[in-house]
């Protein structure tokens, strides 16, 4: 007599992959009538159809919250310790999104090439030489078109310092908003 063995059936040719993210459009759809964006849906199959059409992709201009602490001897060191860090060539600025209704990791999307601040830092002494630094930031991010429909709250920025001379500790970011969102042509 011969095992009975279980077999999964092969996927239908309409599910998506599994590792594919599911689109902005699609997941309000499930939602009841009174608590869907249906501006979001217009507005994300529009850049569906323009994405496909011309070849684009999506540029997220990003504002947030940086803070971190630095271990300067004055406040206008703590100041241009910070600005200079992010205006290094080896800090990494990335954005991450996170799928509906799960927890972190998040997919990593892409690197920002640079951040610009563009309030003042604020720097309040912690006392022994320590500084925590406040300062609102804006950097821009290419994504896919799947990406660039989901709301401020489904991404998140992580900074990672360059090492100098003074160093930056217990950096992160938070406050996330998009700024806007900007079509751009994928390269050929």
């Amino acid at each position: 007599m011969m095992p009975d063995t279980l077999q999964t059936p092969p996927p239908e040719p309409d599910d998506p992959s599994p590792s594919a993210p599911e689109p902005y459009w699609r997941w309000q759809m499930w939602l009841p009538a009174v608590h869907r964006d249906s501006a979001g849906i217009l507005a994300d199959l529009a850049r569906r159809l323009l994405s496909r059409l011309f070849r684009l992709r999506w540029r997220l201009h990003v504002d947030v919250r940086l803070q971190t602490v630095v271990h300067a001897p004055d406040e206008q060191t703590a100041r241009s310790a910070v600005q200079a860090v992010l205006h290094h060539e080896d800090t990494v600025i990335a954005l991450s999104r996170a799928e509906v209704e799960q927890v972190p990791p998040w997919r990593p999307l892409g690197t920002a090439t640079r951040a610009e601040v563009y309030t003042g830092i604020i720097a309040v002494t912690m006392g022994r030489g320590a500084w925590r630094c406040v300062a609102r930031m804006l950097t821009a991010f290419t994504v896919d078109v799947t990406d660039a429909a989901w709301p401020d709250r489904y991404f998140a920025v992580d900074v990672v310092p360059a090492t100098g001379d003074p160093q930056l500790h217990e950096t992160a970011a938070d406050g996330l908003h998009i700024v806007r969102r900007v079509p751009t042509r994928r390269p050929r």
